[in-house]
């Protein structure tokens, strides 16, 4: 349903979660899902569903519930569009029964997908959901240098043609799932909890279980980055257009039942799914992309786990990529203060040891720790300046590549 459709006509199916007796239009659109997507069952009758609600009232709420309040709120039900109605003709043998015979009813497909979006809502709020798993990246990175491969197809044979359209709902449900999931392990990793265990002396070995998880991940999306990047670049050229096409021909050949959707929906569908993938992958014209934000939320966690020293500093550079290690040991080398630089983090981080544990074995003045503070912070500008220096070599390479 398109933004135009939407602020044209109100969205009513929904209207049962909220209207004033949703008490007893929530439980009777719950028998109803439950009937369909668990027992396979047929449309119910009126009395079965009152009966179901009357055993299952643990709350007390129905205990002046009758049929006929339940039949006026099936008939608001079905003009909300939220349940159908069926005769119930079985068993008639006269013409006097089939006029007195009941009605039957069963969910819309609209609110049987209301009810499993509430279920997965419900399901995701009792457990801890995320993860950032490297297998998901791997396999993206490998199914756009497939997608890739059709360039060279002028012509797509039907069976192609479903190869084709198997392989772009493979892609986009390996990112779907990594963007998703990324997205709720960041929630979890910026919690309090998280924040927390890192600071703790007592947990180290989540610690490190927690950093290695991390940097392992960030150690694959940054080998596949850049591959997955240029597969955009080159299937954006010329390639996306033809795939849409065929996508489009392949889905119009399946029958359905519903309202049919025009090729100019279909392209919008196809074109949306694209465009974000571009978002997450390729620079736009502000020189930004959204990996690049989840790399950097990635990093800032994996130095909270760690003390700000020199060997840690390298230790998670390296980890990222080698090649930014490398830069970042020679530009303090060629730093004429380079050594006190690191000789006053040394101090800053023994110092923090120190008044943690309490055992200071000599006076600390503060125009010390000044001194130190001064000297360190000089480390933060030369990492700063050494890491855009790295981004836009990087971004350079890519180009001349692309």
């Amino acid at each position: 349903m398109t933004l135009e459709q939407r602020l044209l006509r109100p969205f009513t199916k929904a209207k049962y979660l909220s209207e004033e007796n949703y008490k007893r239009y929530t439980a009777i659109i719950h028998y109803l899902y439950q009937q369909h997507e668990v027992y396979y069952a047929p449309p119910s009758l009126p009395i079965t569903i009152l009966e179901f609600i009357k055993e299952n009232d643990v709350l007390g709420f129905f205990g002046d519930y009758d049929l006929s309040k339940l039949e006026a709120d099936l008939n608001m039900l079905e003009s909300w569009g939220n349940v159908i109605s069926h005769q119930d003709s079985g068993n008639v043998s006269r013409i006097e029964d089939f006029n007195r015979r009941k009605l039957r009813y069963q969910c819309t497909p609209e609110t049987i997908e209301i009810e499993r979006m509430l279920e997965k809502m419900n399901s995701q709020i009792n457990r801890v959901k995320g993860s950032l798993d490297s297998n998901l990246v791997n396999s993206l990175s490998n199914l756009m240098i497939e997608l890739e491969t059709y360039k060279a197809k002028s012509y797509f044979k039907k069976e192609e043609r479903k190869e084709l359209n198997l392989l772009w709902n493979q892609i986009f449900a390996q990112f779907d799932n990594l963007r998703k999931d990324s997205s709720d392990y960041l929630g979890i990793i910026h919690s309090r909890n998280i924040d927390d265990a890192m600071q703790n002396k007592e947990i180290s070995a989540f610690r490190l279980k927690f950093t290695e998880y991390l940097t392992g991940f960030i150690i694959t999306l940054q080998k596949n980055v850049h591959i997955i990047e240029f597969s955009i670049k080159e299937i954006d050229k010329d390639l996306i257009h033809r795939v849409i096409t065929e996508l489009i021909l392949e889905h119009k050949d399946k029958p359905s039942l519903g309202e049919p959707i025009t090729d100019k929906e279909y392209l919008e569908i196809y074109m949306n799914q694209w465009n974000a993938m571009k978002k997450w992958f390729k620079y736009d014209e502000y020189n930004e992309r959204f990996v690049d934000y989840l790399l950097k939320q990635k990093s800032i966690i994996i130095k909270k786990s760690k003390n700000a020293t020199m060997e840690n500093i390298c230790e998670i550079l390296k980890n990222i990529n080698p090649d930014l290690n490398k830069l970042f040991k020679s530009e303090i080398n060629k730093n004429k203060q380079g050594q006190k630089i690191i000789s006053a983090l040394k101090s800053l981080n023994n110092l923090r040891h120190s008044f943690a544990h309490g055992i200071l074995s000599e006076k600390v003045y503060l125009s010390d720790i000044e001194k130190y503070f001064t000297q360190a912070v000089k480390m933060i500008i030369i990492l700063d300046s050494v890491i855009q220096l790295f981004s836009e070599e990087q971004n350079t390479t890519t180009q001349q590549v692309g």
